[in-house]
Formats: structure tokens, sequence, C-alpha cells
């Protein structure tokens, strides 16, 4: 490794780092397959252990190799087999050895500088591109080019607002025009999933305090309704086809708190007041209805289940008697 780290610091000078990225991989890859295809008497005659549950013979038992191959993980393999060893004594010595050689401490220090290294031109193209005199660079020669070829400009700033096909739609919509339901349901799960929608890190406390109320009352409910255009709703209830949002009183600035004047922070230094906050809020709300849905707010500093059960009532009381508690 050290050739290929002293490689890879005179490669830094020249190219940007995800082409020398690329060749640490294609040069890892080419040692595991010499690593694979050696069949020196010393890699033969070392130590090796066996998988309990493949019969394959390792230097040591990886959980790349049980996750992958047996969808399990060391802990529970370990539970499995108490008294399986995971490295052989050999290779564990080596390992042990090299840990503390001067080897080990060089390679750190080289990449730990190559980690330094890439920081650095990351921080400076980041400098670059946002400073003001490349976008007004970069502006005139789009206009130059647009003015010369007119024909690209729509492809190059494409077709934005009402004009665009996927306009107003959410993403489920989309995918169900192009796939079908079936593969639509498919899609909108895996993406809950891998952006952790729901029951998450998404689902704030006061959600979790209305979804309990729900649930104890025996009131039937989707979290995070998706199927209504772009927007994500807090909770739809299908029997009283209602819409019901648990805003939090400092980010959606509670009447009964907040001044109109006041100022809302959020993530990313942004700064806006609270009237501007209400009215975004109304334009949503408003385009809910116009979809055909009842809709009902509530703020966290109101959520009891008195006040909950009270605002659904309103919009299907026979219904509701139904869900009382004996």
């Amino acid at each position: 490794m050290s050739n290929l780290q002293n490689n890879i610091l005179k490669l830094g000078k020249v190219f940007p780092f995800h082409t020398i990225y690329m060749y640490m991989n294609i040069m890892r890859d080419k040692m595991y397959n010499e690593e694979e295809n050696n069949t020196s008497a010393e890699y033969l005659n070392s130590e090796l252990i066996k998988c309990e549950l493949c019969d394959k013979k390792f230097k040591s038992i990886t959980n790349t190799h049980l996750k992958n191959k047996h969808k399990i993980t060391t802990d529970e393999y370990k539970l499995m087999f108490p008294n399986s060893k995971m490295i052989s004594d050999s290779h564990f010595d080596k390992f042990a050895k090299w840990i503390y050689s001067n080897d080990n401490k060089t390679h750190c220090r080289k990449m730990n500088e190559i980690s330094r290294h890439s920081q650095k031109r990351k921080d400076a193209v980041k400098k670059v591109v946002q400073s003001d005199e490349y976008r007004k660079n970069h502006s005139k020669l789009m206009k130059d080019v647009l003015n010369v070829h007119p024909e690209y400009r729509d492809t190059v700033r494409g077709i934005c607002g009402d004009k665009h096909h996927h306009y107003g739609k959410s993403n489920w919509q989309r995918w169900f025009e192009k796939y079908g339901k079936e593969e639509a349901d498919t899609r909108l799960q895996n993406w809950k999933l891998k952006n952790k929608i729901p029951g998450g890190s998404k689902n704030t406390k006061i959600e979790l305090k209305v979804k309990d109320i729900l649930e104890s009352n025996g009131i039937n409910y989707i979290h995070q309704y998706d199927k209504i255009k772009s927007y994500f709703v807090d909770f739809y209830l299908p029997d009283f086809n209602l819409v019901f949002e648990v805003d939090g009183d400092y980010w959606h600035a509670n009447p009964n708190k907040y001044n109109s004047n006041e100022l809302i922070k959020y993530p990313g230094n942004r700064v806006v007041t609270a009237q501007s906050v209400w009215d975004k809020d109304n334009i949503r709300l408003d385009e809910i209805k116009k979809c055909g849905y009842n809709v009902c707010r509530i703020f966290g500093s109101d959520i009891t289940e008195e006040n909950v059960l009270k605002l659904i009532q309103n919009f299907g009381k026979d219904i509701v008697r139904t869900y009382e508690k004996s």
C-alpha cells in the first residue's frame, strides 16, 4: 500500500481527486485479485477457519460475508456458534503486530494527509463556484450561447412552472401514470423506507401523541399521506375524508403565541415573519380543500384527547360515537 499512497500523492498535484479515488479502487481490486489467485505455499499452508454456516474457509469471518451470504450479523453468528473462532490465530498475530507497527502509523499519516488535501480542494472549488464573479461569468456565457443558438433555450432552461407535465403531481401520481398502481405503490414504499417516512426520525413528538390518541380510540388513519398533489399531510382519516394536520407552535407560529411581525428562524439561517408562515400554511390548506378533502389542524400546545376528538366530531358525529371508549 505504501507505493500506492506515494503514487496518489504524486497524482494529487495533477489530477482531480475523483480520478484518484477511481485509481485507488482499481488498485485495490487488483491487489484483491492477486491475493485470491496467490497459490504460494505460504498462503495455502496458512491457518484458515471454517464458517459454520457454509463450510467455506477464511482467514477471518467478516461481517460483510455474514451479511451478504447469510443475512445475519456478527453478533447473531456468535450467539449461534459461541465456541467458533472469528479470526485465525496466525492472522490475528499478524494483525496485532501490524496495528502497532511503524508501517501502519506511516500509512495513517499519509491517509490523513490525503484527506486534508482533498478537503482543501473541495473548499477551494466551493468558494469559487459560490463567488459573485463566477456566477456573473457563467450567466454571461449562457446568454451568449442562447443568443447564438436560440433553439437550445427550452432544452437548457427546461419547461418550468405550471407548463411542466409534472407540475402539481406527487411522486406517486407520476409513477402511477408511467408504471401503473402496483409499481407506484412499491416505489413509494421503497422511497419511504429510504427517507425514514413514516416510523423514522421525521415523526415528531406531537405527531406520535396524536397517533396514540387515534389508536386508543380505534380511529382508522393513514400517517404521512402523500396522494394529494405534491403534499405530505400528517394524518388522513378515510372514514371522515379528513386531513388532520399537526403543527408545532414555533415552526408554524401559533397565533396565540406570536405576533405577525415576529421572526421565525429556520435551519440554514432562513428567517421569515410569522405572517409569511401563516400565508404559506393557508395556501397549502386551500389547495388541499380544492382537491375535495375536509381539513382541520391543531397546534402542539393544544393537543389533548378531548380536543382531538372534538375536532374530528365536527366531520362525522355518528361515526365518532362508535369509537368512544366503553
